[in-house]
């Protein structure tokens, strides 16, 4: 029981900082960028902060039950762990270089790099726990989404 907490904690913290880190870093810029250079396809704005919202507690719920799953092999956790957590960082960083700076190339390589991290993930989440893959899986189809709309943006903006 006293594992299954700091899993719990673990997570909630981690998925939390990047959440607020990444709100923090883009606040207030999402109207200026939406307006110009995205495609028709585009999310309203109003839409994004759940959407946010909801893929941020399916990852976190993910990487819980993936640090909860027995795993024989203590450097698979550790690797897992590593993984989920860089691809945080970059998702918290994404706004910021799309919405604040309005870097659109840097926003699609970047990514493309969140893409490897998260099929990275997504197999560590597999092997863990096939529902941790699965709750893992509407991140992955936002990240492709979102490479669709931030090459898009990245032409207009040429």
């Amino acid at each position: 029981m006293k594992a299954e907490l700091k899993n719990a904690a673990y997570s909630l913290l981690s998925v939390a900082a990047a959440a607020a880190l990444g709100a923090l870093l883009s606040a207030d810029t999402e109207k200026n960028a939406l307006s110009s250079n995205l495609p028709r396809f585009a999310p309203p704005a109003a839409v994004l902060p759940i959407l946010w919202a909801v893929l941020y507690l399916l990852t976190g719920y993910a990487f819980y039950l993936a640090l909860s799953a027995r795993q024989p092999d203590p450097y698979a956790r550790r690797g897992t762990v590593v993984t989920f957590l860089c691809g945080l960082l970059l998702s918290a960083l994404w706004p910021m270089v799309f919405f604040r700076f309005q870097f659109f190339r840097l926003a699609f390589y970047l990514l493309i790099a969140l893409l490897i991290l998260g099929a990275f993930t997504q197999a560590d989440f597999y092997k863990a726990s096939r529902r941790a893959a699965l709750c893992y899986l509407p991140y992955l189809g936002w990240l492709v989404f979102a490479l669709l709309l931030t090459y898009a943006a990245a032409r207009r903006s040429s």
